[in-house]
C-alpha cells in the first residue's frame, strides 16, 4: 500500500485542514485534561524521531496492518473506528490520546479514500511538524507567514496560556492581526521561546 497513484495533493490539503480544525475544536476539551508534557526534547533527533519515525512506523502499524486486517474481517466502519482508538490508546497522556484518536479519524479517512499509506504519513509528519514547531517556538518565522498570508491566511499571535484563552481574546477583538513575522525564522522562535 506504498502507491503513489494514491498520492492526491487536493485531498491532502483538506486533510491538513481537518487535522488543524479537529484541534481548535478539541482545544476546549482538550483544556481540561493535563497539560502535555514536552517530553520529546529538541534538535535534529527530536525531530527526525516525531516528524520521520513516528509517522513511519505509526501508519504501517495503525492504517497498514490494523486498519486492513479489522476491514476484512469486520468491514470498513469497525476497521476506521478500532484503529483510531488504538491510535488513540497507545499515546496514553490523555490529552494526546483523546486528540490521536480524532487525528487518527481523520488519517484513517484519507488512508481509505487513497488506499496509500504515503498520502498517510505526509499527513502524520505535517501534523506532528505542526505540532512540534507550535510546541517549542509559539511565534511565527517570516517562512510560514509568507506561507499562510499567500494563503490568505491571517496570524494572530498572543501569549494566552491555551488556544480556547487565544479564541477568546480574538472573539473579544483584544488580539492584532499580525503584519510581519515576530521571530527571524525558526531560530528566532526557539530563542524567543528559551528567553520566555
Amino acid at each position: 500500500h506504498f502507491s503513489s497513484r494514491g498520492l492526491n495533493p487536493v485531498l491532502l490539503l483538506w486533510g491538513v485542514v481537518f487535522m488543524l480544525a479537529t484541534s481548535v475544536v478539541l482545544e476546549p476539551l482538550l483544556s481540561l485534561l493535563p497539560e502535555v508534557p514536552n517530553a520529546y526534547g529538541r534538535g535534529a533527533w527530536a525531530i527526525v524521531t516525531v516528524v520521520v519515525m513516528a509517522p513511519l512506523f505509526e501508519e504501517v502499524i495503525f492504517r497498514g496492518v490494523l486498519l486492513e486486517s479489522t476491514r476484512a474481517k469486520y468491514g470498513v466502519m469497525a476497521a476506521w473506528l478500532v484503529s483510531s482508538a488504538v491510535f488513540g490508546i497507545v499515546h496514553v497522556h490523555p490529552t494526546v490520546a483523546v486528540n490521536a484518536f480524532a487525528i487518527g479519524l481523520v488519517l484513517g479517512f484519507v488512508y481509505m479514500r487513497t488506499d496509500s499509506l504515503w498520502s498517510t504519513i505526509i499527513l502524520h509528519a505535517v501534523n506532528n511538524g505542526i505540532a512540534y514547531l507550535a510546541l517549542v517556538t509559539g511565534h511565527c518565522g517570516p517562512k510560514a507567514f509568507r506561507v499562510l498570508a499567500a494563503a490568505g491566511i491571517k496570524v494572530y499571535n498572543s501569549d494566552a496560556p491555551t488556544v480556547a484563552a487565544a479564541l477568546e481574546l480574538y472573539r473579544e477583538g483584544k488580539l492584532k492581526e499580525s503584519v510581519a513575522a515576530d521571530v527571524e525564522g525558526l531560530y528566532g522562535a526557539l530563542k524567543a521561546r528559551s528567553e520566555a
